[in-house]
């Protein structure tokens, strides 16, 4: 009776793993169409397209880190640097103090310039590097 049933567990076995690879196939076959059908149905995504309303937020955050506020901070930052450094006796606390004002100030156009997708210079640096293609596409003979 033990032989018997060894033999039809076998046989199970053999089966779910048969089963289990169907499956596992099954799975990544629909997980794939899910995926491409999110892909294909999904909205264009427009960098810096968008966003009017909070404009007035972040003109005021600007306003206040290049304005009087910001340098109110700044000044703080560098105080608080200087009187670490000499707690400390080191001068590290003082120029991270001015570094953090300066980030402070600096931090808006900072921003600005790594948000915005545009690059100005591209028509002029396209005209002064056509002659050198030029000059290379001559000498190379292509």
């Amino acid at each position: 009776m033990s032989r018997k049933l060894s033999n039809f567990l076998s046989r199970r076995a053999g089966l779910v793993a048969r089963r289990a690879g169907s499956l596992q196939a099954k799975k990544a076959l629909s997980v794939l169409a899910l995926a491409a059908a999110a892909v294909m149905l999904a909205d264009p995504a427009h960098a810096g397209t968008d966003g009017a309303e909070f404009a007035d937020v972040w003109t005021t955050l600007t306003g206040w880190m290049q304005g009087t506020l910001g340098k109110i901070v700044a000044g703080a930052f560098v105080i608080v640097g200087l009187v670490a450094g000499v707690a400390r006796q080191s001068i590290m606390a003082f120029a991270i103090g001015v570094g953090g004002a300066i980030g402070l100030y600096n931090a808006p156009t900072i921003l600005d310039n790594i948000v915005t997708g545009t690059v100005p210079l591209l028509p002029e640096a396209t005209a002064k590097a056509l002659p050198a293609v030029n000059l290379l596409t001559a000498v190379s003979g292509l």
